[in-house]
């Protein structure tokens, strides 16, 4: 026989799923639905259980709301153009923007299919932070608080792929604290670019870096005044592949130190690597050793194709109490790679007095004679200081700004880009030069009454300067229709009415005595 078949079992009530509560379902129903609701009642039709459920999609008519999984999409639809784009191309595309925080913001405040793609570390291998308002970086930077920074450190898809780093810790108002400046540096071990700034990069901060792996692989470092010279001795030392480097100062011990240094990691007779070097302030220990300090670079770092210094020197009041730049003899070596140099500072704001006509002029041609394959070249004198308003009263005053006194017949002759600063033109100081064949572009400012005409005159000489298509003259621009214009003689008049209408600076009423020699001899005040 067959066995007999068994009873169905009769259902529980635990097995009912229970009904939802009607005051659970109000609480869901939005307001749109609760007003309809309520014109029903006051028209007479009673609001039923079902008529709640009805107003509700499925997933909340239950007594506990079941979460939605998203899973992240295989492929990206519906962005319009970007359709057409593999991931490959897009990646490239976003990895080449220079934000920081357009970057990050591509990576998580959009689709779930972008994010697949665009979380990588490819996407973060450059990270430029800032603390503050007013931080030093440029806009690129993302603006975060300290706790902020450590949980873009754990978020990062993988902290070793970072191989640049820019921090501006901030102020008293606004910064990123030393402890997370210490985690950051010890977590991105393969750092290859490497820039702080900020008063919160302290000496621990230095020590840190000094300690991780990638200390011996960085290629480019950057640090300002919050920094002392004498703390990044221990990092830079290890440094021997450098090749650019910006600091607040450097003397003529701390370069040798770090030649010698760099020289014994490399094996022992290897120059060091170095192309770039900018020193933000005063290069050398003080005045006495800055034209030393300057004409050892050569032999230290042979490799400098870019340099750019200030020397501030002071002056003082009596001729022969200090030598300006010390010995200012002939460099014994020339820059022989250096294409780009920029003196930003020849004497200090707070100098007693400028350099003469034949001290500027020694000081250039020596210079001149060292840079055979410069291109870029920029020299500020500067502005000395006036003195206090007891001394403005009682008369003192400043000697004027120096002459040239024949020193660019020394240009060098593949020099396309010139930029004087406080220097006194005379209209036959460019006669004198035997080549501006590559000159594109003249930069004077505050250069006396005949820097305009020297300018216009430069820029509509084709024969001389062939290549130079716009010079600027206190910020004001000359190109060539303005120039062939004034060289045809019809703008002369308009010219000398316009440069009488002017108020003369200060330096331009001072240029006519500006070709004497002698420190003290008197002059317009210096405003």
């Amino acid at each position: 026989m067959p066995p007999a078949s068994k009873k169905a079992k009769a259902p529980t009530a635990s097995d009912v799923p229970a009904q939802t509560p009607a005051s659970t379902l109000v609480a869901r129903c939005s307001r749109s639905a609760l007003e309809a609701f309520v014109l029903e009642t006051i028209s007479g039709n009673p609001v039923t259980y079902e008529m709640l459920c009805a107003s509700l999609p499925e997933s909340k008519r239950m007594t506990t709301v079941a979460k939605t999984t998203i899973a992240i999409g295989q492929s990206r639809e519906g962005t319009g153009l970007f359709d057409l784009l593999g991931d490959e191309i897009l990646l490239a595309i976003v990895s080449q923007v220079h934000s920081t925080e357009t970057r990050l913001h591509c990576a998580i405040a959009v689709c779930k299919a972008w994010r697949t793609v665009l979380k990588c570390p490819e996407m973060f291998s450059r990270i430029a932070l800032k603390a503050g308002r007013y931080a030093y970086l440029s806009t690129g930077a993302l603006n975060i608080t300290s706790s902020n920074a450590l949980r873009l450190l754990n978020w990062l898809p993988d902290p070793s792929a970072v191989a640049s780093l820019e921090v501006d810790s901030g102020d008293k108002h606004d910064s990123i604290a030393p402890d997370v400046l210490k985690k950051a540096l010890a977590r991105l071990t393969n750092l290859k670019h490497l820039s702080l700034s900020g008063k919160k990069v302290t000496s621990a901060v230095i020590t840190v870096a000094a300690k991780q792996p990638f200390a011996a692989h960085l290629e480019e470092v950057a640090f300002d005044s919050s920094v002392e010279s004498n703390d990044l001795f221990p990092l830079l030392s290890q440094s021997c592949r450098l090749q650019s480097l910006t600091v607040h100062q450097l003397c003529l011990q701390d370069a040798r130190s770090l030649a010698r240094a760099w020289r014994m990691e490399r094996g022992g007779e290897a120059v060091p690597l170095l192309t770039k070097l900018e020193v933000t302030s005063r290069f050398g220990s003080d005045t006495s050793d800055s034209w030393e300090s300057f004409s050892a670079l050569p032999d230290l770092f042979p490799e400098l194709e870019r340099l750019t210094i200030s020397f501030k020197i002071y002056l003082s009041d009596f001729s022969g109490l200090l030598d300006p730049l010390g010995k200012c003899d002939a460099l014994p070596l020339s820059f022989r790679r250096l294409t780009t140099l920029r003196i930003s500072s020849v004497i200090a704001n707070y100098s007693a007095r400028h350099l003469t006509t034949s001290e500027a002029g020694l000081m250039l041609r020596n210079l001149l004679t060292a840079i055979p394959n410069v291109k870029d070249l920029s020299i500020t004198h500067g502005t000395a200081w006036s003195g206090t308003v007891a001394d403005r009263k009682a008369g003192r005053q400043m000697n004027a700004a120096p002459g040239l006194d024949g020193a660019l017949a020394n240009l060098p002759p593949f020099l396309e880009r010139l930029s004087l600063n406080t220097f006194i033109l005379e209209p036959t100081d460019f006669d004198m030069t035997t080549s501006l064949a590559s000159l594109r572009f003249l930069s004077l400012t505050r250069c006396g009454p005949h820097a305009t005409q020297i300018a216009k005159s430069l820029v509509a000489g084709n024969e001389r300067c062939p290549r130079l298509k716009l010079a600027l003259c206190d910020q004001t621009r000359i190109e060539p229709e303005v120039a062939a214009a004034f060289s045809s003689g019809a703008s002369r008049p308009g010219s000398a009415m316009e440069a009488s209408s002017r108020p003369t600076s200060a330096l331009a009423t001072s240029s006519a005595a500006g070709s004497s020699d002698d420190p003290m001899e008197p002059a317009a005040p210096m405003v």
